[in-house]
């Protein structure tokens, strides 16, 4: 299986959270080098981005979402994060969650409603531009509204 192209870019990363702090996140002292653990998890979140959106947009739809809608492409930063906090045992919290775990939540939470059409994509430039949606009843009968009459009227 081909390895797709990752959607976002440490750039993306470092103008959401700073150098610094993707550095520290990166750095887990096995080794690997920073700019290699930062790939990987580019990489896989680009991969995770993919699986949600996959099913209600084609591939080209799901790189122009990330190029034109900052909060996809802030989701994915939020997930490339959590993925690199979970490199570094130190910085887990008591409970055993990941730093930006909850981030990384809401992240999918955010991309699975957009896929869902529950929420529009901010890049989409008019309403039903995607026609790849399955399942989406949009002739709804209309509801036939009874209203009871007053002595005013």
């Amino acid at each position: 299986m081909a390895t797709l192209p990752t959607l976002i870019a440490q750039s993306d990363l470092e103008e959401r959270f700073t150098a610094l702090t993707v550095q520290r996140y990166a750095d887990d002292a096995t080794g690997a080098g920073i700019a290699a653990n930062v790939a990987t998890a580019l990489g896989e979140a680009s991969d995770v981005l993919r699986s949600i959106l996959g099913p209600a947009y084609s591939e080209e739809q799901v790189v122009a979402l990330v190029a034109d809608d900052r909060a996809v492409r802030g989701a994915a930063c939020d997930i490339a994060m959590a993925l690199l906090g979970r490199r570094r045992a130190e910085f887990r919290n008591a409970d055993g969650s990941t730093p930006y775990a909850m981030e990384r939540r809401d992240a999918e939470r955010t991309l699975e409603r957009i896929a869902k059409r529950e929420r529009r994509p901010g890049g989409e430039a008019s309403a039903g531009a995607n026609q790849t949606a399955i399942g989406v009843d949009t002739n709804r009968p209309a509801t036939a509204l009874i209203f009871q009459g007053s002595r005013d009227n």
